[in-house]
Protein backbone atom coordinates (compact mmCIF):
# COMPACT_ATOMS: atom_id res chain seq x y z
CA UNK A 1 0.00 0.00 0.00
CA UNK A 2 1.56 3.49 -1.05
CA UNK A 3 2.47 5.57 1.53
CA UNK A 4 1.46 8.53 -0.33
CA UNK A 5 -1.36 10.72 1.67
CA UNK A 6 -4.42 10.69 -0.22
CA UNK A 7 -5.29 14.94 -1.79
CA UNK A 8 -8.07 17.05 -3.13
CA UNK A 9 -11.39 14.80 -4.22
CA UNK A 10 -9.90 11.88 -3.25
CA UNK A 11 -9.39 12.64 0.35
CA UNK A 12 -13.06 13.14 0.72
CA UNK A 13 -14.25 10.11 -0.86
CA UNK A 14 -11.48 7.59 0.22
CA UNK A 15 -9.40 5.10 -2.17
CA UNK A 16 -10.62 3.74 -5.14
CA UNK A 17 -11.08 -0.01 -6.10
CA UNK A 18 -7.86 -1.83 -6.70
CA UNK A 19 -6.92 -3.84 -9.65
CA UNK A 20 -7.35 -7.01 -6.71
CA UNK A 21 -11.02 -6.16 -6.45
CA UNK A 22 -12.22 -4.47 -9.37
CA UNK A 23 -13.62 -7.37 -10.49
CA UNK A 24 -15.69 -7.37 -7.44
CA UNK A 25 -16.43 -3.43 -7.70
CA UNK A 26 -17.91 -4.09 -11.43
CA UNK A 27 -19.90 -7.42 -10.60
CA UNK A 28 -22.34 -4.54 -8.08
CA UNK A 29 -24.12 -3.65 -11.42
CA UNK A 30 -24.66 -6.72 -13.19
CA UNK A 31 -26.97 -8.28 -10.21
CA UNK A 32 -30.10 -7.11 -11.26
CA UNK A 33 -29.58 -8.56 -14.53
CA UNK A 34 -28.40 -11.94 -13.21
CA UNK A 35 -29.59 -15.46 -14.61
CA UNK A 36 -30.21 -16.73 -11.01
CA UNK A 37 -32.00 -14.62 -7.63
CA UNK A 38 -29.76 -16.26 -5.31
CA UNK A 39 -27.06 -13.44 -5.13
CA UNK A 40 -24.08 -13.18 -2.53
CA UNK A 41 -22.71 -10.37 -1.31
CA UNK A 42 -18.82 -9.21 -2.75
CA UNK A 43 -16.38 -10.59 -0.05
CA UNK A 44 -14.88 -7.12 -0.52
CA UNK A 45 -16.80 -4.54 0.92
CA UNK A 46 -15.86 -0.69 -0.84
CA UNK A 47 -17.66 1.50 1.40
CA UNK A 48 -21.42 2.08 2.50
CA UNK A 49 -22.50 3.55 -0.43
CA UNK A 50 -21.62 0.68 -2.32
CA UNK A 51 -23.29 -1.57 0.21
CA UNK A 52 -26.29 0.24 -0.08
CA UNK A 53 -26.33 0.02 -4.19
CA UNK A 54 -25.67 -3.99 -3.68
CA UNK A 55 -28.99 -3.79 -1.29
CA UNK A 56 -31.16 -2.45 -3.56
CA UNK A 57 -29.65 -4.38 -6.61
CA UNK A 58 -30.06 -7.76 -4.79
CA UNK A 59 -33.46 -7.06 -3.41
CA UNK A 60 -34.85 -5.93 -6.62
CA UNK A 61 -32.94 -8.43 -8.86
CA UNK A 62 -36.22 -10.18 -10.10
CA UNK A 63 -38.10 -7.05 -10.23
CA UNK A 64 -36.15 -5.10 -12.62
CA UNK A 65 -35.54 -8.18 -14.97
CA UNK A 66 -39.12 -8.33 -15.03
CA UNK A 67 -39.56 -4.25 -16.05
CA UNK A 68 -36.14 -4.48 -18.58
CA UNK A 69 -37.96 -7.37 -20.43
CA UNK A 70 -41.16 -5.74 -20.90
CA UNK A 71 -40.12 -3.18 -22.84
CA UNK A 72 -41.52 -4.78 -26.13
CA UNK A 73 -43.96 -2.18 -27.03
CA UNK A 74 -43.93 -0.56 -30.56
CA UNK A 75 -46.94 1.65 -29.71
CA UNK A 76 -46.40 5.35 -29.42
CA UNK A 77 -47.70 7.21 -26.83
CA UNK A 78 -47.73 11.64 -26.96
CA UNK A 79 -48.30 13.25 -23.73
CA UNK A 80 -49.44 16.72 -24.50
CA UNK A 81 -49.98 19.76 -21.56
CA UNK A 82 -52.44 22.88 -22.93
CA UNK A 83 -52.03 25.94 -20.46
CA UNK A 84 -55.53 27.78 -21.49
CA UNK A 85 -55.97 31.44 -20.66
CA UNK A 86 -57.92 31.63 -17.30
CA UNK A 87 -60.88 33.70 -19.12
CA UNK A 88 -61.08 30.99 -21.56
CA UNK A 89 -60.58 27.69 -19.78
CA UNK A 90 -64.11 27.19 -19.54
CA UNK A 91 -65.38 27.25 -23.26
CA UNK A 92 -62.40 25.69 -24.01
CA UNK A 93 -63.38 22.45 -22.27
CA UNK A 94 -66.80 22.87 -23.52
CA UNK A 95 -65.96 23.05 -26.88
CA UNK A 96 -63.65 20.42 -26.83
CA UNK A 97 -66.40 18.43 -25.44
CA UNK A 98 -68.50 19.24 -28.20
CA UNK A 99 -66.04 18.21 -31.14
CA UNK A 100 -63.53 15.84 -29.26
CA UNK A 101 -65.65 12.73 -31.24
CA UNK A 102 -63.74 14.02 -34.87
CA UNK A 103 -60.62 14.07 -33.28
CA UNK A 104 -61.25 10.38 -32.00
CA UNK A 105 -62.41 9.30 -35.56
CA UNK A 106 -57.75 9.34 -36.32
CA UNK A 107 -56.07 8.39 -33.60
CA UNK A 108 -57.15 6.94 -29.79
CA UNK A 109 -56.50 8.76 -26.87
CA UNK A 110 -55.98 7.30 -23.42
CA UNK A 111 -57.05 9.54 -20.93
CA UNK A 112 -57.91 13.46 -21.31
CA UNK A 113 -57.54 15.60 -17.46
CA UNK A 114 -58.34 18.75 -15.72
CA UNK A 115 -55.15 19.27 -13.46
CA UNK A 116 -56.55 20.13 -10.12
CA UNK A 117 -53.07 20.95 -8.25
CA UNK A 118 -49.66 21.20 -9.83
CA UNK A 119 -50.68 22.98 -12.86
CA UNK A 120 -53.41 25.75 -12.77
CA UNK A 121 -55.86 26.09 -15.96
CA UNK A 122 -54.19 22.85 -17.59
CA UNK A 123 -55.35 19.97 -19.29
CA UNK A 124 -53.43 16.88 -19.90
CA UNK A 125 -53.91 14.29 -22.38
CA UNK A 126 -52.58 11.06 -23.53
CA UNK A 127 -52.62 10.01 -27.32
CA UNK A 128 -51.80 6.38 -28.34
CA UNK A 129 -50.18 5.89 -32.23
CA UNK A 130 -49.24 2.67 -34.03
CA UNK A 131 -45.28 4.83 -33.88
CA UNK A 132 -44.40 7.96 -35.79
CA UNK A 133 -45.46 7.06 -39.40
CA UNK A 134 -48.38 6.50 -38.10
CA UNK A 135 -48.63 10.09 -36.04
CA UNK A 136 -47.37 12.10 -39.21
CA UNK A 137 -50.26 9.97 -41.04
CA UNK A 138 -53.11 11.38 -38.36
CA UNK A 139 -51.39 15.10 -38.19
CA UNK A 140 -51.84 14.88 -42.17
CA UNK A 141 -55.16 13.78 -41.96
CA UNK A 142 -56.56 16.43 -39.08
CA UNK A 143 -55.28 19.33 -41.20
CA UNK A 144 -57.01 18.03 -44.52
CA UNK A 145 -59.85 17.83 -42.22
CA UNK A 146 -61.76 21.27 -42.77
CA UNK A 147 -64.36 20.66 -40.13
CA UNK A 148 -62.16 19.77 -37.24
CA UNK A 149 -59.67 22.80 -38.75
CA UNK A 150 -62.66 25.29 -38.98
CA UNK A 151 -65.30 24.09 -35.90
CA UNK A 152 -62.20 23.58 -33.18
CA UNK A 153 -58.79 24.27 -34.15
CA UNK A 154 -59.54 27.90 -35.18
CA UNK A 155 -61.54 28.46 -32.51
CA UNK A 156 -59.69 26.54 -30.06
CA UNK A 157 -56.28 28.50 -30.16
CA UNK A 158 -56.76 31.99 -29.41
CA UNK A 159 -57.64 30.85 -25.66
CA UNK A 160 -54.50 28.41 -25.28
CA UNK A 161 -51.26 30.47 -23.72
CA UNK A 162 -48.63 27.12 -23.89
CA UNK A 163 -48.71 23.64 -25.30
CA UNK A 164 -46.06 21.26 -24.24
CA UNK A 165 -45.53 17.66 -25.43
CA UNK A 166 -43.24 14.48 -25.76
CA UNK A 167 -43.91 11.16 -27.16
CA UNK A 168 -43.11 8.15 -24.75
CA UNK A 169 -42.50 4.07 -24.81
CA UNK A 170 -44.18 2.16 -22.41
CA UNK A 171 -42.15 0.43 -19.83
CA UNK A 172 -42.88 -1.89 -17.37
CA UNK A 173 -46.88 -3.32 -16.24
CA UNK A 174 -47.28 -4.44 -19.62
CA UNK A 175 -49.00 -7.38 -21.03
CA UNK A 176 -48.60 -8.12 -24.64
CA UNK A 177 -47.00 -4.44 -25.44
CA UNK A 178 -50.55 -2.96 -24.46
CA UNK A 179 -51.57 -0.94 -21.60
CA UNK A 180 -53.05 -2.56 -18.29
CA UNK A 181 -55.38 -0.77 -16.57
CA UNK A 182 -55.85 -3.19 -13.27
CA UNK A 183 -59.16 -2.05 -12.12
CA UNK A 184 -60.97 0.10 -14.99
CA UNK A 185 -62.61 2.95 -13.18
CA UNK A 186 -66.28 3.33 -14.61
CA UNK A 187 -68.12 4.44 -11.49
CA UNK A 188 -65.41 5.78 -9.06
CA UNK A 189 -66.04 7.19 -5.76
CA UNK A 190 -66.33 11.06 -6.35
CA UNK A 191 -63.05 11.62 -3.88
CA UNK A 192 -61.37 9.79 -6.14
CA UNK A 193 -58.21 11.18 -8.71
CA UNK A 194 -55.24 10.37 -10.63
CA UNK A 195 -51.56 11.77 -10.30
CA UNK A 196 -49.37 12.10 -13.11
CA UNK A 197 -45.64 11.68 -12.16
CA UNK A 198 -42.85 13.24 -14.40
CA UNK A 199 -39.15 12.07 -12.87
CA UNK A 200 -36.06 13.16 -15.01
CA UNK A 201 -33.34 10.48 -13.85
CA UNK A 202 -29.81 11.37 -13.36
CA UNK A 203 -27.48 10.83 -16.52
CA UNK A 204 -26.45 6.82 -17.05
CA UNK A 205 -29.19 6.07 -15.05
CA UNK A 206 -31.59 3.32 -16.48
CA UNK A 207 -35.19 2.72 -16.55
CA UNK A 208 -35.37 -0.74 -15.37
CA UNK A 209 -32.62 0.21 -12.77
CA UNK A 210 -34.92 3.00 -11.01
CA UNK A 211 -38.07 1.00 -11.12
CA UNK A 212 -36.44 -2.24 -9.60
CA UNK A 213 -36.30 0.06 -6.72
CA UNK A 214 -39.77 0.59 -6.24
CA UNK A 215 -40.86 -2.97 -6.96
CA UNK A 216 -42.10 -3.29 -3.11
CA UNK A 217 -44.35 -0.33 -4.03
CA UNK A 218 -45.71 -0.83 -7.32
CA UNK A 219 -46.77 -4.89 -6.04
CA UNK A 220 -48.98 -2.77 -3.39
CA UNK A 221 -49.33 0.12 -5.55
CA UNK A 222 -50.16 -0.88 -8.91
CA UNK A 223 -49.38 2.05 -11.62
CA UNK A 224 -51.82 2.39 -14.50
CA UNK A 225 -48.67 2.67 -16.76
CA UNK A 226 -45.47 3.87 -16.66
CA UNK A 227 -43.44 5.31 -19.66
CA UNK A 228 -39.96 6.57 -20.42
CA UNK A 229 -39.43 9.36 -22.84
CA UNK A 230 -38.79 9.08 -26.33
CA UNK A 231 -38.61 12.81 -27.92
CA UNK A 232 -38.60 15.73 -25.52
CA UNK A 233 -37.16 15.59 -22.14
CA UNK A 234 -34.28 13.02 -22.00
CA UNK A 235 -34.13 10.54 -19.49
CA UNK A 236 -37.69 11.02 -17.95
CA UNK A 237 -40.08 8.48 -16.50
CA UNK A 238 -44.22 9.30 -16.44
CA UNK A 239 -46.14 6.98 -14.38
CA UNK A 240 -50.04 7.05 -13.96
CA UNK A 241 -51.63 6.23 -11.01
CA UNK A 242 -55.42 6.58 -9.60
CA UNK A 243 -56.20 6.69 -6.09
CA UNK A 244 -59.86 6.23 -4.47
CA UNK A 245 -58.92 9.04 -1.60
CA UNK A 246 -56.53 11.37 -0.26
CA UNK A 247 -55.62 8.52 2.32
CA UNK A 248 -54.68 6.08 -0.20
CA UNK A 249 -52.28 8.72 -1.91
CA UNK A 250 -50.83 9.19 1.57
CA UNK A 251 -50.05 5.45 2.26
CA UNK A 252 -48.53 4.80 -1.07
CA UNK A 253 -45.92 7.87 -0.34
CA UNK A 254 -45.37 6.27 3.17
CA UNK A 255 -44.48 2.78 2.26
CA UNK A 256 -42.39 4.58 -1.01
CA UNK A 257 -40.36 6.17 2.08
CA UNK A 258 -40.40 2.89 4.35
CA UNK A 259 -39.60 0.17 1.39
CA UNK A 260 -38.01 1.95 -1.44
CA UNK A 261 -35.37 4.29 0.40
CA UNK A 262 -32.92 4.12 -2.41
CA UNK A 263 -35.47 5.00 -5.27
CA UNK A 264 -34.80 9.01 -5.06
CA UNK A 265 -31.22 9.01 -5.05
CA UNK A 266 -32.01 8.09 -8.89
CA UNK A 267 -34.10 11.29 -9.53
CA UNK A 268 -32.54 14.60 -10.73
CA UNK A 269 -35.85 16.28 -10.55
CA UNK A 270 -39.55 15.51 -10.60
CA UNK A 271 -42.82 16.96 -10.16
CA UNK A 272 -46.48 15.55 -9.78
CA UNK A 273 -50.23 16.48 -11.04
CA UNK A 274 -53.94 15.81 -9.40
CA UNK A 275 -55.65 14.90 -11.90
CA UNK A 276 -59.73 14.67 -12.68
CA UNK A 277 -60.91 12.98 -15.83
CA UNK A 278 -63.13 15.35 -18.15
CA UNK A 279 -66.54 13.75 -19.22
CA UNK A 280 -64.98 12.28 -22.46
CA UNK A 281 -61.61 10.52 -21.14
CA UNK A 282 -61.79 7.06 -21.59
CA UNK A 283 -60.01 6.89 -18.42
CA UNK A 284 -63.00 7.91 -15.71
Amino acid sequence: MSDKAPVGNEAKRGPGPTSANFSQFCSLFRFAFADTTELAPPTTMLGMQAIARWTATTRHATCARRYASNITSESLYELRTYSIKPEHYGKFVELTNKHISKRLGYSDVIGYWASEIGGVNQTVHIWKYDGYNHRAQVRKSLIGDAAWMTDYMGAMRPMLDSQVNMTMRVTGLVQSGEIVVKDPVVERPMEGFYELYNLTLKPATQPEEFLGTLAPVLETHPMISIWESDVGPLNEIVMLSYFNDIGQRKSFWDDCHKLCPLAMTYVRTGSTKILQPLAFSPLK
